[in-house]
């Protein structure tokens, strides 16, 4: 099979490893007969007509479908969410969002006490404080209404499925 060359005398302790032609052209054919193997057994294909098999993709395609609709369906079915806690949790979450936007904006303005700071300045940080205050208050009304709609899809859902 493969043969062993005599080490060279500036290379003692190396041995380089000859292969012949013939040998390479076996071990390609080898290659490639396992992997044709492999294909033949664990493909689809009929050896009796060029569409075989097409009933058994679609047996296989609908068992998979089937399986994965009883898996999502079973979650969303058995799944219990206490709507009014985790309603209760956004909201007190949001008051402390709301507390620390006016202590922030508090400081901002003490910060102004002994410094000179013009009318126009303030005028105009008091106008983006306004418009933050605004932004925070449109943010949380949007988190409770998308709250409110996923409990209102959750449930649709859960009555679909007779839960």
């Amino acid at each position: 099979m493969a043969k062993m060359a005599m080490p060279r005398q500036n290379e003692p302790r190396q041995l380089r490893l000859l292969i012949s032609r013939r040998d390479v052209v076996r071990i390609s054919e080898e290659k490639f007969l396992r992997a044709s193997l492999w294909r033949n057994v664990f493909t689809f294909e009929s050896h009796l007509s060029p569409c075989g098999g097409s009933m058994r993709k679609y047996l296989i395609v609908v068992i998979a479908t089937t399986c994965l609709g009883i898996v999502f369906a079973a979650p969303a079915q058995a799944q219990h969410v206490d709507w009014r806690s985790q309603r209760k949790m956004l909201k007190s979450q949001q008051n402390l969002e709301w507390h620390a936007l006016k202590v922030q904006q508090q400081n901002r303005r003490l910060s102004w006490r002994g410094q000179k700071v013009s009318s126009a300045q303030r005028a105009q940080a008091k106008h983006q404080m306004q418009r933050e205050r605004r932004d925070l208050r449109m943010r949380q009304k949007d988190q409770l209404q998308d709250a409110r709609d996923r409990n209102r899809s959750l449930r649709a859902v859960q009555r679909s499925y007779g839960g």
